[in-house]
């Protein structure tokens, strides 16, 4: 029993036992006439100790909900992307993208410029070791994938740049790839010296899909911007042949060039030579387009061939 005493109209009383049943009566006392009668007793009952499980177990519903939700996202985006994306089942369904010209063209890394000097009365090369200032970009733009556009037009329109035939003189056929004849030759554009360039032709009688697919492969180097990658000069659309014009590469593919000139180099030429290869792949990884350039790293017998890089069989 607790007994407490006050002269105001309110008390607070602690220290009560949780989860307890009181049962509190109250009585007042005058100078004239003393205690008074006790008043009906009121019964509470103090509360219970509070649960220290209940936050975690909210924390960790919400922890697992979040989780679900993420789960349920990223499977969806990944249903949607699948969706998009062309049925290549066989190599002559994606003779130009998985298994053909695309993937070739993609891998194309072009090792820095070789100049020939004759030094000291035998054949000599000397090159560059490092890229001279400003020829590397700062900043890197992000690789998109032509296949995502529904319009595969709209991808060569926003990558590439129209050139009118005019402009282009074809000189010599150097070889063949699955959609026509690779040849060398000029481009001579009003206000700029002539430059010799390589001309990829679609053959007469080609598919839509050969068409589509053809472009793409303009679309997809349209977008690189690097001095150890391929550049691409332009397309020609808006007449026939239809054409994909890129810088020439005048030393060739890059293992018959070495074995030619076997003993020649220096370390520091090789080394440079690797220093050009790392580049590209540094900047085509930057741009999210690594795994299609991986085997150009890994395969050093490659030959020029679509014109673009593809295996020798050994």
């Amino acid at each position: 029993m607790v007994s407490a005493y006050t002269t105001h109209q309110n008390l607070t009383i602690t220290d009560f036992i949780l989860d307890t049943e009181y049962e509190i009566q109250v009585r007042c006392e005058t100078s004239n006439t003393g205690w008074g009668e006790l008043s009906e007793p009121l019964i509470v009952q103090t509360g219970q100790k509070e649960s220290a499980s209940t936050p975690i177990g909210i924390i960790v519903g919400s922890i697992v909900a979040v989780i679900l939700c993420m789960a349920i996202a990223t499977i969806m985006i990944i249903i949607l992307l699948r969706r998009n994306r062309p049925n290549c089942s066989e190599k002559k369904d994606c003779d130009a993208y998985t298994h053909g010209v695309q993937a070739d063209l993609a891998r194309v890394i072009q090792y820095p410029p070789l100049e020939h000097h004759l030094n000291g009365g035998y054949g000599g090369l000397t090159m560059p070791l490092f890229p001279s200032p400003g020829s590397v970009h700062s900043s890197v733009r992000t690789y998109v994938d032509p296949h995502t556009y529904e319009d595969p037009n709209q991808a060569v329109r926003e990558f590439t740049r129209e050139i009118d035939a005019c402009h282009i003189t074809i000189e010599s056929v150097i070889g063949g790839g699955e959609f026509g004849d690779v040849c060398k030759g000029k481009l001579r554009m009003p206000g700029h010296r002539e430059m010799n360039v390589a001309i990829k032709t679609l053959k007469p009688g080609a598919t839509e899909k050969n068409r589509l697919d053809f472009l793409t492969e303009a679309s997809i180097m349209g977008q690189f911007d690097d001095p150890n990658v391929i550049f691409l000069e332009g397309v020609v659309t808006k007449s026939n042949p239809i054409m994909i014009v890129t810088e020439y590469m005048a030393n060739g593919s890059l293992d018959t060039f070495l074995r030619n000139n076997d003993g020649k180099f220096t370390i520091i030429q090789l080394v440079g030579m690797m220093r050009g290869v790392a580049s590209g792949m540094k900047y085509l990884s930057e741009m999210g387009f690594v795994h299609r350039v991986s085997r150009v790293f890994f395969n050093i017998k490659l030959s020029w061939q679509s014109h673009g890089l593809k295996e020798e069989p050994d």
